[in-house]
């Protein structure tokens, strides 16, 4: 109420002043004022929104009904879903500004795997795909698409669709395991990196949990919740990986179990996959044998068959395969040496491997060579 009749008091003295200025007729003065000074706010910047995080990509023109998709995350990450989850990937990502060339047409020989007669164009923006098991691509960024990538390594230059509108839900992601490691060989004893950034550690007396970041070099550090937030560094080998915790560093293997005492190899064979692949049959010190096929552009080692085997004089290998059945390796006495022998093992079956859940039939027909050491 007191400052309300402050300013009808100011109101009524400044009216009154007027009216008698008005009545005296003198001249009036302008007092000159003097603007107080303007400044200019400094332009903000914005960073530009990130058009890749909205909704799904989804693969356009699909020549099958497999669901595929690309998501991605503001951390930096991406989750694939490739051929109703037969192919699942995760990884690290960079949208670039830069130029790209890149295919849009299978050339005159209407042959998409002879780069250098494609048709092609350049875009002025790609994006930049790491997978977390050493895989890179880049994909060209036009017109809200990402062309001319590789889902998964196994159908290549194709085009993902953005669908923006789509409702992702992340909880419904199936865990991608980006690094599993095992102190001593053991199952039970392994350390797991997902790709949701979280780990699990068995390697000790007590199991912990916690999260993990990718340095710039490709090790990890881990921070356990269930130890006060300490961290914990994870560096890979060709034999497996360095775990450094709470001081101390210990050596991890990259599989479990007892190692193979020989293996028996091919590279590159087909087996009505849409790329080559290679084979592997590793023999154990306890009889057994198990026959892999390993596909490098997923990373990922697929048990096709096992059974038994023993070996005469050295050198004679015979297998009793659940599948294949009974084979027996022929030695390359031209390959002998003082202390080694080649043994080729030709292999012939319908199997079918599983990856992710899902089964892959493939039909082998090949021979796989291994050296058996006669001595020292």
């Amino acid at each position: 109420m007191k400052r309300k009749t402050l300013v009808s008091l100011a109101l009524i003295m400044a009216l009154a002043i007027l009216s008698l200025a008005g009545c005296a007729g003198a001249p009036t003065t302008t007092v000159p004022t003097t603007a107080a000074p303007t400044t200019t706010a400094a332009p903000t910047t914005t960073e530009p929104a990130n058009p890749l995080l909205a909704g799904r990509f989804e693969w356009k023109n699909p020549p099958v009904d497999l669901e595929t998709y690309i998501h991605f995350n503001e951390d930096g990450t991406y989750y694939a879903f490739f051929f109703d989850g037969g192919v699942i990937e995760a990884g690290q990502y960079e949208l670039v500004d830069g130029t790209l060339e890149y295919s849009v047409g299978p050339g005159a020989d209407e042959n998409w795997d002879t780069l250098e007669d494609n048709a092609k164009e350049t875009a002025e923006q790609y994006v930049l795909f790491k997978s977390y098991d050493g895989k890179e691509q880049k994909g060209a960024y036009v017109g809200d698409e990402i062309i001319d990538i590789s889902l998964g390594g196994m159908s290549n230059h194709q085009t993902m669709l953005h669908k923006a509108d789509f409702v992702y839900d992340i909880t419904k992601e199936q865990p991608v395991v980006v690094a599993q490691y095992y102190l001593g060989g053991e199952a039970g004893s392994n350390l797991v990196l997902y790709h949701d950034k979280s780990f699990a550690d068995y390697t000790g007396d007590m199991g912990e949990e916690g999260t993990w970041v990718m340095n710039d070099d490709g090790s990890f550090t881990l921070t356990s919740v269930d130890n006060n937030n300490a961290e914990y560094t994870l560096v890979r080998s060709d034999k497996g990986a360095t775990y450094t915790k709470n001081g101390k560093a210990v050596e991890l293997s990259a599989s479990a179990g007892e190692a193979a005492v020989i293996s028996f190899k091919a590279e590159g064979i087909q087996v009505g996959l849409p790329m080559g692949v290679d084979m592997h049959i590793d023999c154990f010190a306890d009889g057994t044998v198990k026959a892999f096929i390993f596909v490098a552009a997923v990373n990922a080692d697929m048990e096709v068959d096992k059974g038994t085997y023993t070996v005469a004089e050295i050198y004679k290998y015979t297998f009793n395969f659940e599948t294949a059945g009974e084979i027996a390796g022929v030695p390359d006495f031209g390959s002998a040496t003082a202390n080694s022998i080649e043994v080729d093992v030709p292999y012939k079956a319908d199997v079918v491997g599983s990856f992710n859940g899902a089964d892959t039939p493939m039909s082998i027909d090949t021979t796989l060579r291994g050296k058996v050491t006669t001595g020292n």
